[in-house]
């Protein structure tokens, strides 16, 4: 059945992203366009009723019940603290509202709050209401913040790719190949090319959709629609930590930033003493670690500094702190600054420009837009996959796809998911998430910083990524920040003041902090068989976290930053006129608040571990050697298998170890070397 909201419930709704971004009257050096801008120029009710209509059944009462309830007078004083119901509000006493439910210690007002404000601030910033006097679709604001929206490029001519999908429109109900690779990302794509080099026939099978670089979106918001799961809605069940995740053809390679960093030697240390994983410690992991950094291209010629990644760099060097250049994936890049939409101009060497290009060229065929619900067994072996696809019309049709072996690389959120769908027992399937969470410091200067702009990510920090001498600790970096993701991470203090923050948003640096993580979270399946993912930051990356942003906060202030904001929704701020005392009484409060669910602003950009690989069944999930411990013909290769937290940007890893793993895996399920 359909969702949708009730007249009453859409009036609500559309009172409370009035609230979040009014139209105002403009004072002394506002910038009249963000200040016009407004939430009744967007359908954000329709937006989101459609991606409510996905959630669980659960979410939907609860959002309906709360926006039924602050309209009731007595019943609303508890949500509001007024009898007056709230679409009747002053703007003033909505205002007030907002930031009662911000601040509250009921975790359920916190999360509907946060809801709310990032769809509402996401879309009134990224969406292109307009057309520009060039006929370019564009945001009524870009142009005070200086952004100039998606930089036309040449795109790259059609590959392989789009020629063996266009075969895969006869297909009939029921497939037949050897090897069934699930997920065409990291580990799916150079599973599937390692496969074909010895002539088995490979069949990829993505969610996701295939589109065309000459049909890459033209606004960030049509980005994340297209190439993220979810749409980019993605979040822990709480809401408390925001996800990205890949959803297309070549998953996260596709949309992340370029940052190759190799596996640290002591994890892998710790994976091959501790969980039996010892072929990380091996020769051949070093040899298979090599080949992908040659296949992609993996070099710091591109690697140059933005005047963020610049900022960072300065810091570093003024209290002394390590840091290095991050080396990217990347082949006569521009460095337009877009990378997390995909490139068009194919200077990314991500899975669709390598791996998938290699394995389509030697027989593999992709089937995008096939999502695989489960898959079948016959004792401890799998026989077939069950799936749905969408056909040249749009109708969902079922396939059944049959096997020698399956390679499930769906990602450490829908690889379990898929798993336990499947029957799956294993105790630790969908345990031991890891996600690597991460928090944001925002700096203004007098100088346009321009976040958007220039390669995202060439610098990282990793003074403190040892912090409780077992490598738990933080790495800073930055992150290249567009109009919408701005909006949605800033804190929201009120109309007036976050307008203010986005009409400077040229001018903002922002410095990323990234947890490896002690604490674990879990996926599990809701009632329709979809992840649910719960995660709660423990004590000690709570702490890790907020010192690695006051690590930032010191490091903006001595480079110059005139105003700091803290990486709390409270709009916690700092400036260049403080006093000493004052500025360490303020980073004090910043501990005070502390971590708690949609308090701190938390984001994870890397999930792993829900599959993890030990010498055990009582430990992990999969063998050594990647087979699941419940079927002998299905491997798991991608960061689910991890057994732990990597602390870096895991691309480089899930592809050496995918590259490593497909060299002992043989028609029979079994290995060919005995790590």
């Amino acid at each position: 059945m359909s969702f949708t909201f009730t007249e009453q419930q859409r009036k609500t709704l559309e009172v409370i992203c009035d609230t979040l971004i009014p139209e105002l009257a403009p004072e002394s050096g506002d910038d009249l366009a963000v200040f016009q801008n407004n939430a009744g120029l967007y359908p954000l009710v329709d937006r989101l009723q459609e991606q409510l209509a996905r959630a669980p059944n659960a979410k939907q009462v609860a959002v309906c019940r709360l926006l039924t309830a602050i309209n009731i007078p007595v019943v609303c004083w508890y949500w509001t603290q007024s009898l007056t119901p709230f679409r009747y509000l002053s703007l003033e006493n909505r205002v007030k509202t907002l930031i009662y439910w911000r601040d509250h210690r009921n975790g359920r007002l916190r999360s509907f709050f946060q809801m709310l404000k990032r769809h509402t601030l996401f879309h009134s910033y990224s969406d292109p209401e307009h057309n520009g006097p060039d006929g370019k679709p564009t945001n009524r604001t870009w142009a005070s913040m200086k952004y100039s929206g998606m930089t036309p490029q040449m795109a790259q001519p059609e590959d392989a790719l789009t020629f063996r999908n266009a075969s895969l429109s006869s297909y009939a109900e029921e497939i037949e190949c050897d090897y069934l690779v699930i997920g065409s990302g990291a580990g799916g794509s150079v599973m599937a090319a390692e496969l074909a080099e010895r002539g088995y026939k490979i069949l990829v099978v993505e969610k996701g959709e295939l589109v065309k670089t000459e049909d890459y979106g033209n606004s960030e918001a049509e980005g994340i629609s297209r190439f993220y799961d979810g749409s980019g809605t993605t979040t822990t069940d709480d809401l408390g930590v925001s996800i990205l995740a890949g959803s297309t053809v070549g998953g996260g390679t596709t949309v992340n930033w370029m940052t190759c960093l190799d596996p640290p030697p002591e994890i892998m240390k710790l994976w091959a003493e501790h969980f039996g994983f010892r072929g990380v410690a091996q020769d051949r992991f070093q040899a298979s670690l090599y080949a992908v950094r040659q296949r992609l291209n993996v070099t710091s010629a591109h690697s140059q500094l933005n005047l963020q990644n610049r900022k960072l760099l300065d810091g570093c060097r003024h209290f002394g702190f390590a840091s290095s250049r991050i080396e990217r994936n990347a082949k006569d890049c521009g460095d337009c600054g877009y990378c997390g939409f995909g490139c068009r101009a194919g200077a990314k060497q991500d899975a669709r420009q390598t791996y998938l290009v290699d394995a389509c060229r030697l027989g593999v065929e992709l089937l995008h837009g096939c999502e695989v619900k489960s898959l079948v067994r016959d004792g401890s072996t799998a026989t077939h996959a069950l799936a749905q696809m969408k056909d040249e019309d749009g109708e969902r049709r079922n396939l059944k796809i049959k096997f020698r072996a399956a390679v499930v690389a769906c990602g450490a959120i829908h690889t379990p998911a898929l798993l336990l769908r499947s029957g799956f027992m294993n105790p630790h399937i969908g345990q031991n998430l890891k996600l690597h969470p991460a928090t944001a410091v925002a700096a203004y200067y007098d100088e346009p910083i321009m976040a958007w702009q220039g390669a995202p990510q060439t610098i990282v920090c990793d003074e403190f990524a040892n912090l409780d001498g077992m490598h738990h600790g933080v790495r800073l970096e930055v992150a290249p920040v567009h109009p919408g993701f701005g909006a949605m991470a800033l804190a929201w203090k009120n109309p007036q003041h976050h307008k203010r923050l986005m009409q400077s948003l040229h001018r903002m640096a922002n410095t990323i902090v990234i947890a490896r993580d002690t604490g674990t979270g879990k996926v599990t399946l809701d009632k329709r068989g979809q992840p649910k993912i719960e995660y709660t930051l423990n004590r000690a990356d709570e702490e890790h976290l907020l010192f690695g942003a006051e690590r930032a906060i010191e490091m903006h202030r001595a480079v110059g930053a005139k105003r700091i904001l803290g990486p709390h929704h409270s709009a916690l701020e700092f400036d260049n006129q403080m006093t000493d005392k004052e500025f360490n009484r303020r980073l004090n409060r910043m501990h005070q608040l502390g971590g708690a669910p949609n308090r701190l602003g938390l984001y994870s950009a890397h999930q792993m571990s829900t599959a993890r690989m030990a010498d055990s069944p009582l430990r992990g999930a999969v063998d050594r050697k990647g087979r699941c411990y419940d079927a002998q013909n299905v491997f798991v290769c991608d960061a689910s298998i991890f057994p732990t937290s990597i602390g870096v940007n895991p691309m480089i890893t899930v592809m050496t170890v995918s590259h490593m793993l497909a060299q002992t895996i043989r028609d029979d399920g079994f290995s060919v070397y005995d790590f």
